[in-house]
């Protein structure tokens, strides 16, 4: 599950919660073209199990998919009851929407729409309960830097602010920048050090 940086396509890209690999990340395949969920970090195992009774399954397939590459945003369902003939916390299926910004650095916007007892009620909002930022953003970051030439801890910040500036300015709200910034501050020191040594 290493993931990788693709910033021209959703598609080659992972994008992570609470800094978590498998903490309910999002997986999109480049080469089969399949979108899952993953369930495979070990903290996963304080969650619910599925209301049957059995685990969480380790990967959950999204289904009835479509990807808008001009707006950038794709829908998808969770189907928990017709694929696993039950429900997880009372949920028969999870409807997804997300906004990427121009470069896939993370989700800008959507919602998350649950599907209970026939009716459809909002479940999460990225940007507000949902943060979900790309796992691969230290290579995004190096990528970046690859095309500069100021390579000092100084040209890592400038590349590092110049991303955190962007996103501002695509609208990303002020929890999703939070996040991609202290990831980016965590990456940027990496890179540097890796640069000296």
């Amino acid at each position: 599950m290493n993931p990788t940086y693709n910033r021209l396509d959703v598609w080659g890209n992972t994008f992570i919660q609470s800094d978590k690999l498998g903490f309910a990340s999002y997986h999109f395949d480049i080469v089969s073209r399949i979108a899952y969920i993953s369930y495979e970090h070990d903290d996963t195992c304080y969650w619910p199990p599925l209301d049957d009774g059995s685990p969480i399954p380790s990967r959950v397939p999204f289904i009835n998919t479509s990807y808008d590459a001009e707006a950038r945003t794709f829908r998808g369902q969770i189907a928990w009851k017709q694929i696993y003939h039950t429900t997880w916390n009372g949920s028969e299926t999870w409807d997804y929407q997300m906004k990427f910004d121009t470069e896939f650095t993370c989700i800008l916007s959507g919602t998350v729409y649950s599907m209970h007892n026939g009716q459809s009620t909002e479940l999460s909002e990225y940007g507000q309960s949902l943060i979900y930022v790309n796992a691969a953003l230290k290579q995004a970051l190096a990528e970046r830097l690859s095309l500069t030439e100021d390579h000092s801890m100084q040209g890592v910040r400038t590349v590092a602010l110049t991303l955190v500036h962007r996103l501002g300015d695509e609208g990303a709200p002020v929890r999703t920048i939070a996040t991609v910034s202290s990831a980016v501050n965590r990456a940027s020191m990496e890179l540097f050090q890796s640069a000296e040594s």
